[in-house]
């Protein structure tokens, strides 16, 4: 058994602590991108239920949006458009990124 310096030891706990903190990291991404993909099947599963084949070009532009709380946002409020114009407003207010009406 070899001896660990002090030095060693700081250092590889340094390293560990380094290590798991990447780890988290990359997992917190996987488990963001996961839930961005779920939600962008869910908006593709709203607007195909709502709007059949003429809302097919609506989910490909929803695809383009990155940001999962937008995407929430996106899905509760296109479950209550009641026509494929009202839908490309609400769609259309997602993409700027602020979620609120502008009225």
């Amino acid at each position: 058994m070899s001896y660990i310096t002090t030095a060693e030891r700081i250092g590889l706990k340094k390293g560990m602590e380094k290590g798991m903190e990447k780890g988290i990291e990359k997992g917190i991404e996987k488990g963001i991108e996961k839930s961005i993909s779920a939600v962008h099947q869910a908006v593709a599963t709203i607007i195909e239920i709502k709007f059949g084949k003429p809302g097919q070009r609506l989910s490909a532009r929803a695809y383009k949006i990155g940001n999962l709380k937008i995407l929430q946002k996106l899905t509760t409020k296109l479950k209550h458009a009641q026509s494929i114009s009202e839908a490309e407003l609400i769609l259309s207010e997602m993409e700027r990124g602020n979620g609120k009406p502008s009225h």
